[in-house]
């Protein structure tokens, strides 16, 4: 695992199944899946902002449940 990058390779998909293995209930899942993952992100460039754009993957940086998140993802893996 690249822990440098951790967070930024967590796709959807595989936190989705992550959250399913514990027994956590479909709605549950899309809402936070919806709310620490779904995002649209602007970079302020010397040239101004760049136009909005959604990350096809990547938990948010400095959210409260990331860590927590990060691990469930993990969690298989060791």
């Amino acid at each position: 695992i690249d822990i440098q990058k951790a967070y930024d390779t967590v796709k959807p998909s595989s936190m989705y199944l992550a959250l399913h293995r514990l027994g956590i209930p479909p709605t549950l899942i899309n809402s936070i899946i919806s709310l620490e993952m779904s995002r649209d992100i602007k970079i302020l460039t010397y040239f101004g902002p760049t136009d909005t754009f959604t990350p096809e993957r990547s938990i948010a940086q400095g959210s409260p449940a990331s860590c927590i998140l990060f691990k469930t993802h993990c969690d298989p893996l060791f």
